[in-house]
């Protein structure tokens, strides 16, 4: 009876150590990976739980067999066996210890700062495309939520489905946020977890009139599902229990619309304890539930976010903090940069880039220079350029327009002909859009704003002109009077390209508000024009404009 009711007790535990595994692994998620500080903790907590019953038995047995004068030198030995579980947990533990401890940054200063490679350069007006040819995000995710947030009403599906989460992508020569539809609730998706929901909110990040709803692919797998169609718990049980993943995720789209979450998958480069990083990415469709991984030098081309920004982050203030040693860091603190408390993302010649500022220890207003990291690669480049930090750019965009309570976005940073720029958005207290502004990263007294695009950015060049941080201070303006031998309008914008016969290798942009007489002007019309010429470009933009074959009194 007694053997019994000792086998009972012990289906009982164990059957609360399976019930806890399985919460673990099919709830928690549990990686099982030394990577995952979790899975280690678990891995010592199961080891010692299933030793625990075996220990007490053999305790107990040994203590009456003793009494009663039974020879209980077996029991002792299984009971010895049973400590040596112990003893070996013991010893996981005070390695897992040394090994935290052999990772701490008083020991691996140089190993922390080379998580991260960053080239230093000089070269921001020839490494970043100039404003005019590149695409400029006037919508951030702020807007961007509520843009979508208003047309999921327009369509009575506010009730069903929210989006969660935007991620900013490139698709076919334009910049989108686009977000999932998520289910609001277990009974929602109860009701449509056999047809999933109805697609996914698009919008164009340069234009705030082009919001769609995508609803060709019905996606059954996402973050709100549950259970199987649950996002995380269908990659984790498609042959990947064994990876650590970020904690971003990030939805993107293929060339032809699809959709895909994509999770970057995690090492730790020291001793398994610390110095993460990015080796490759999970892929789940969202609408049939296929999951693929891919090496860091196979991820499909379309994917625009691989680096987790976190991280880059994280490697980055190794790489200011720890530029002489680890002492200096508390000591002299000689030449030690941090990183500024925000950062933005900048579309550049094909490519994503994450972009933040490095300051001095104690230095409130002013940056040391910025970053630009490659969000695929993590290719890094450092421009030592002095100037006005982020706030102090915010500030100065809404100390101008105080009296209307406008708010600035976070600063992008553009190329303003050669002269590295910030540019944001100024929105009233319903988060829309009222004017444009740019400051100038090296002297945030010299900005512009304007209603639209085009009169900030002429505003901003009379300002910059007129300071002595603009670069071309001092140059004469270059006049021109040729003939029109192509003048076309650029997509999206105000602006017209055009060139002349006088020189077909130098091109010329103007914006619209210059003169009423660009849109009027057509191939064959004779014209004079007057720019300042900048160095290392052959488009130029043009600062005024006269069609000869049009007298028109503005």
């Amino acid at each position: 009876m007694d053997k019994k009711l000792n086998r009972l007790k012990f289906v009982f535990i164990y059957s609360i150590i399976l019930g806890l595994l399985f919460l673990i692994l099919y709830i928690g998620l549990l990686p099982i990976s030394l990577y995952s500080n979790a899975f280690r903790f678990w891995l010592i907590v199961f080891i010692g739980l299933c030793a625990f019953p075996f220990l007490i038995k053999f305790r107990r047995v040994y203590k009456n067999q003793s009494r009663m004068n039974i020879d209980v030198s077996l029991n002792k030995i299984k009971k010895q066996k049973v400590r040596y579980v112990y003893y070996v947990l013991g010893g996981l533990i005070i390695l897992f210890i040394i090994l935290g401890i052999s990772t701490w940054p008083l020991f691996n200063t140089n190993r922390y700062r080379n998580l991260i490679d960053v080239t230093e350069s000089q070269g921001f007006a020839q490494n970043i495309e100039d404003f005019s040819e590149t695409k400029v995000p006037i919508v951030d995710k702020d807007l961007a939520f509520r843009l979508g947030d208003k047309k999921l009403g327009e369509l009575n599906l506010g009730s069903q489905f929210t989006v969660n989460n935007y991620t900013m992508i490139e698709m076919q020569g334009e910049l989108y946020w686009v977000g999932a539809l998520e289910y609001t609730g277990f009974f929602k998706w109860l009701n449509k977890k056999d047809e999933g929901v109805p697609g996914y909110i698009k919008i164009n990040a340069t234009d705030t009139s082009d919001v769609d709803l995508v609803s060709e692919y019905k996606m059954k797998y996402v973050p709100s599902a549950y259970f199987g169609q649950d996002l995380m718990r269908r990659i984790y049980f498609s042959g990947n229990m064994d990876k650590v993943f970020s904690d971003y995720t990030a939805f993107e789209l293929d060339e032809e619309g699809n959709p895909y979450y994509v999770k970057t998958v995690l090492m730790k480069r020291f001793a398994y304890s610390r110095g993460r990083d990015a080796i490759g990415v999970v892929v789940l469709n969202a609408v049939n539930g296929d999951v693929d991984y891919y090496d860091m030098n196979e991820v499909p081309h379309w994917i625009d976010r691989i680096q987790p920004t976190d991280i880059i982050i994280e490697q980055l203030g190794y790489y200011g903090r720890y530029v002489h040693g680890y002492f200096n860091t508390l000591f002299a603190k000689k030449e030690v940069l941090q990183v500024s408390e925000g950062y933005s993302y900048v579309y550049n010649d094909g490519s994503f880039y994450l972009y933040t500022g490095l300051t001095s220890i104690g230095a409130d207003e002013s940056i040391v220079g910025f970053t630009l990291t490659d969000m695929r690669t993590k290719e890094t480049i450092f421009y030592r350029i002095g100037g006005a930090t982020e706030f102090s750019a915010q500030n100065s965009a809404q100390g101008a327009v105080q009296d209307l309570g406008y708010r600035a976005n976070w600063p992008i940073l553009v190329n303003f002909e050669e002269t590295p720029t910030y540019f944001m958005t100024l929105k009233d207290a319903e988060g829309l859009i009222k004017k444009y502004a740019y400051v100038n990263v090296k002297d945030y007294s010299v900005f512009g704003i304007g209603d639209s695009l085009q009169s900030a950015q002429s505003n901003y060049r009379e300002n910059l002109r007129a300071a002595t941080t603009n670069p071309n201070k001092g140059t004469d303006l270059t006049t021109v009077t040729s003939t029109v031998v192509r003048i076309v309008p650029v997509n999206g914008t105000s602006n017209y390209y055009f060139v002349l016969a006088n020189d077909s290798t130098i091109g010329y942009v103007v914006a619209f508000n210059v003169s009423f007489e660009v849109a009027l002007t057509e191939v064959g019309d004779t014209v004079t024009i007057q720019y300042y010429e900048v160095n290392n470009t052959n488009v130029y933009t043009v600062d005024s404009f006269d069609n000869l074959a049009l007298d028109i009194n503005e």
